[in-house]
């Protein structure tokens, strides 16, 4: 690959990072698609050596609960 550059425009009210993010993050859903994986939107902890997910909709507690 040659020397490639990623220009985001200040138009659109964003930042570099914020635009990578997002396109990092959509690049990495549809590669877990593609290979049989599923992306979920949950918090987790691990107990007695157990890893446990909550997941459930946005603004729900997740992430509270598992403080």
């Amino acid at each position: 690959m040659q020397n490639s550059n990623l220009y985001v425009s200040e138009l659109y009210g964003t930042d570099d990072t914020y635009f990578l993010y997002n396109i990092l993050e959509y690049v990495f859903r549809l590669t877990l698609v593609f290979n049989g994986g599923f992306a979920v939107h949950a918090s987790s902890i691990v107990q007695d050596g157990f890893g446990i997910a909550f997941s459930a909709e946005s603004g729900t507690g997740k992430s509270t609960h598992t403080s």
